[in-house]
């Protein structure tokens, strides 16, 4: 360590500063001093960003079966259950798909707990987006009214993978 990477460090500790502003003023002349230190942290940010995000694991069965779209469809009276122009009312459309309440590409489960019907135009309004904690309240309420009695009537669930039973020691 030379002496200015002492000055610097001078202190007990790196938290030893009373602003961010103090350490902004320390740091900037020991990087002009010092240029490759600068460009060993622009490169490790660089090989951090490549890092691939850890993705959420993804239910095997990507689409809805028949029979499930039909007991779908069925359950909401074959009428879309999002949001309606008016707030807090019911879409008016008829439904034409088995939505994910939870989207899949976001590890949504390919089950009844997270089907929705919605039409056309509600489900591209709605894409890939993760659905606010309202409209998961506004959809339990409204399925009040429709839904059988012994079914969950809060729409979305995760896709857990199932663990591997571990192999015990004999």
């Amino acid at each position: 360590m030379d002496a200015s990477t002492a000055d610097i460090f001078a202190s007990t500790s790196a938290f030893a500063f009373t602003s961010y502003f103090e350490l902004f003023e320390r740091l900037v002349p020991w990087f002009m001093e010092n240029p490759w230190a600068f460009g060993l942290i622009v490169g490790a940010l660089a090989l951090i960003s490549l890092i691939p995000a850890r993705r959420a694991p993804r239910d095997p069965m990507r689409a809805f079966s028949r029979e499930q779209r039909r007991e779908g469809f069925t359950r909401a009276g074959n009428r879309c259950e999002f949001d309606g122009w008016v707030p807090f009312t019911r879409c008016e459309s008829p439904a034409a798909h088995g939505d994910h309440f939870v989207p899949w590409s976001k590890g949504g489960a390919t089950t009844m707990a997270n089907f929705v019907a919605a039409c056309a135009r509600c489900n591209r309004r709605k894409a890939s987006r993760r659905p606010s904690s309202g409209l998961t309240e506004r959809i339990a309420h409204r399925r009040q009214r429709y839904f059988p009695q012994d079914v969950p009537r809060t729409p979305g669930q995760r896709f857990v993978r199932p663990r591997s039973p571990r192999l015990s020691k004999t």
